[in-house]
């Protein structure tokens, strides 16, 4: 404010339009004049997967004699990788005997809101039923892209075992903030059945 005198040119800031509760604005001197921060009110998080993107703040400028002058700043919010990943539910899979095929036989599939994430998969565990009752087994390894495949080092026999539970969890590497792991660790996901 180009007036001379303290109680003409001192100037207070206000958001007027467009915060919807998310920021603040607090005046303070400098050696110029007076400065508006905006920030984001302390008692509000911002959500970039569920909230606004971007922000268009109508911000006011008043002396003490109430004259005005307004101004837009527009507000981008950047994502955080903050979100765990979460399994998409897949169909059962069905795997013949005694198969010495080294391509995959079935997939977990995760999503992950965070626009930049990096997933691995981990094998959980891999129990097989055998003779109506799931014990520990070997007979699956999982890939980091989530492949399943059948474990060289092991024969599926139907009549020994005719079914697979496999479980897994995603791990995404690029977390910033929060737990890296999948939401359900260690869930029942994949359904596998042998036949002959």
């Amino acid at each position: 404010d180009l007036d001379q005198t303290a109680e003409f040119n001192r100037i207070s800031f206000s958001i007027i339009d467009g915060s919807f509760g998310s920021f603040i604005v607090r005046t303070s001197a400098d050696e110029e004049g007076y400065m508006g921060n905006i920030m984001v009110d302390p008692d509000i998080e911002l959500n970039y997967e569920t909230d606004h993107k971007k922000f268009m703040l109508r911000v006011e400028a008043a002396d003490l004699e109430q004259e005005k002058a307004t101004m837009t700043v527009e507000v981008n919010v950047l994502d955080v990788n903050d979100e765990r990943p979460e399994f998409k539910s897949g169909p059962a899979v069905s795997v013949k005997e005694n198969t010495t095929i080294s391509e995959a036989v079935g997939r977990f599939v995760a999503e992950d809101k965070d626009t930049n994430h990096s997933l691995v998969y981990e094998l959980e565990s891999v129990k097989c039923r055998c003779s109506g009752t799931l014990s520990p087994c070997e007979w699956f390894t999982i890939d980091p892209s989530g492949d399943v495949r059948v474990n060289p080092a092991h024969t599926v026999d139907y009549e020994e075992c005719d079914q697979a539970v496999i479980a897994a969890q995603v791990v995404d590497l690029y977390t910033e903030k929060g737990e890296n792991n999948s939401v359900t660790p260690g869930q029942k996901l994949m359904l596998t059945d042998i036949f002959c």
